[in-house]
């Protein structure tokens, strides 16, 4: 009489823990962090194809006397498309500290890389370095809908990585999941007293 219930809240248990993925992608950037030379890496680890990368450079503090923000100028270079596509640079905000990235046909498994020479307004040989890019905010697309949202943070290993921030849909799921299980828990226990 009890388990239509019961796995009536083990459902909405499950259906919060989780949510179904549109994409998933890694950014990297390989070090030294004092290193002036800066690759970007992007790896489509996810079932949809990237379609754009945005990189807000307004979250980041030069070691340029002032620490004013980094800009990117010129624009992105070195460009290596992923195998199934193209890639290209998108443009800038008007102020150069938020550019772009385009990509067509860049299917899972795939990879691209570019370079970038940011520096400090003002200072067009300032060269800035891999370490000074930490807090980089970095979006990628995917096709059909869905985005990777993360903040470049150090690796462990001399370079940086985008570490995910956690989307308002992914934790509500994740709340919706644990009163699930909350309740699951409150039920169990009063039918055992």
């Amino acid at each position: 009489m009890h388990q239509p219930k019961t796995l009536a809240f083990m459902v909405i248990a499950l259906l919060g823990m989780t949510a179904p993925a549109r994409g998933d992608a890694i950014v990297t950037m390989p070090g030294p962090l004092n290193s002036s030379s800066i690759l970007f890496r992007i790896d489509n680890t996810g079932p949809a194809d990237i379609i754009s990368a945005t990189f807000d450079l307004r979250t980041t503090v030069s070691n340029a006397p002032g620490n004013p923000n980094l800009i990117i100028d010129p624009p992105a270079f070195s460009i290596v498309s992923p195998s199934g596509g193209t890639a290209s640079y998108g443009g800038n905000n008007g102020t150069f500290d938020v550019f772009s990235m385009n990509f067509t046909g860049f299917n899972s498994g795939e990879f691209s890389t570019f370079n970038i020479d940011p520096d400090v307004p003002g200072n067009p040989s300032y060269g800035a370095t891999v370490g000074e890019l930490v807090g980089t905010l970095v979006t990628v697309n995917f096709a059909g809908g869905g985005s990777f949202q993360g903040v470049l943070v150090p690796d462990g290993q001399g370079g940086l990585i985008a570490q995910a921030v956690p989307e308002p849909t992914t934790m509500a799921l994740f709340g919706i999941g644990l009163a699930g299980l909350a309740g699951y828990s409150y039920r169990r226990r009063q039918r055992t007293n």
